[in-house]
């Protein structure tokens, strides 16, 4: 059995219940070192050593006992950092009477076997935008959380605990998924109030789908979207009473459903067994190499064949639509005349080191795109309607 078969085997003991094939035996050194290196880089590490450990299946002489047995421990830990930051910020949001939604892990999580096993790095909560300000208040001075940057659609913070919490005022950017965005920005009309609070919502089921579904894009077109958002997707899919109908019409109207019926397959492939046809290897292919919050290489190869070429691309990098502009920089809105400073304010921010070491990075990737890889991925897009 390779790495991929066993890294998927063990994906399907912890969440599917499956049992293991037969004739797996004790791993070599060779066989854990890929093995942690594969189910890391698409945070998964913590589903497997639990799988790994129940089954008897690694042993203190083996390489990576100890990594696998600290990311089981860490993703434990973080999840009681998780809850105890949730506890505390839903509680200060009922008490200021500020609308909210959690998203994302924080509502998913109760669908897992464990909710340890569902991790996430922060929190994301939505608020309308008429409340920002009020929210912003209340992380800020009553939950002392410090202001860490500004986005197109969400303002983070970090909390006392050090986790990071993002408020969002937007579920997406309408400049880059504007089909999508006409959904999306209806998500309020499909909000119910959750039993036992006075402003704590949640999202009808269609419309989670639909968000999670178009934050997998969002993530695909950026380089990669892991294997933790297919696991996501099985769980919608198989632990959460649903209506087929509903979640494909808001699918068809955000014009998602080719991209969602391609990622359903995929976890039916990894996680029921399903045998994979064409289009299922080459996003397999793709999503593996990419890891959980994807690679620069498959992010830039995917803009620069929606532009339609290297000197399109290079220039959507440096000089962003207005309509993102204005989300990144909210006085544009009141103040348009300010665009040249606001750009160039942009252009100085490549003169920080990392920034400068990704720009470097996105240019040697941008001229290194072979006519063949261009177009297979102009294929792989044209099939998933992207």
């Amino acid at each position: 059995m390779n790495v991929n078969d066993l890294f998927f085997a063990l994906c399907r003991f912890e969440i599917c219940g499956t049992e293991l094939p037969d004739g797996i035996g004790e791993l070599t050194d060779c066989d854990t070192t890929e093995l942690f290196k594969l189910s890391r880089h698409h945070d998964s590490a913590h589903l497997v050593s639990d799988a790994l450990f129940k089954n008897g299946l690694i042993f203190k002489r083996n390489a990576c006992f100890e990594e696998f047995k600290k990311v089981q421990m860490k993703a434990i830990y973080r999840y009681e950092r998780i809850a105890y930051e949730l506890e505390r910020t839903s509680c200060a949001f009922e008490t200021a009477e500020i609308p909210f939604i959690l998203l994302k892990g924080s509502y998913l999580r109760r669908f897992y076997p464990e909710p340890w096993m569902r991790t996430s790095s922060d929190i994301d909560i939505l608020v309308h935008e008429g409340d920002l300000d009020k929210a912003y208040n209340i992380l800020e001075k009553s939950l002392c959380c410090k202001f860490y940057e500004r986005g197109s659609h969400d303002i983070a913070f970090v909390s006392e605990s050090g986790l990071l919490i993002e408020l969002h005022f937007d579920l997406i950017e309408s400049a880059r998924y504007p089909t999508a965005v006409k959904v999306l920005e209806r998500a309020w009309d499909f909000a119910v109030l959750k039993d036992g609070f006075g402003y704590r919502y949640e999202l009808k089921d269609e419309m989670f789908f639909f968000y999670h579904i178009a934050h997998m894009v969002k993530h695909f077109e950026n380089g990669g979207c892991g294997v933790r958002s297919f696991i996501d997707l099985w769980i919608l899919e198989h632990s959460v009473e649903h209506c087929d109908s509903k979640r494909d019409e808001l699918l068809k109207k955000g014009g998602l459903y080719k991209f969602a019926e391609a990622a359903r397959s995929l976890a039916e492939v990894w996680l029921s067994c399903k045998e994979p046809n064409e289009l299922d290897l080459l996003l397999q292919s793709y999503i593996l190499k990419g890891g959980t919050f994807g690679v620069t290489e498959n992010g830039v190869v995917v803009k620069q064949v929606k532009q339609g070429s290297r000197s399109k691309y290079i220039l959507s990098r440096l000089f962003p639509a207005m309509s993102i502009m204005k989300k990144q920089y909210p006085e544009l809105e009141r103040h348009p005349w300010l665009a040249p400073l606001v750009y160039l304010k942009r252009a100085l921010g490549v003169f920080t080191k990392d920034t400068r070491q990704r720009a470097k990075r996105q240019l040697y990737v941008s001229a290194s795109v072979s006519r063949e890889q261009a177009e297979q991925t102009a294929a792989l897009l044209n099939m998933l309607g992207l």
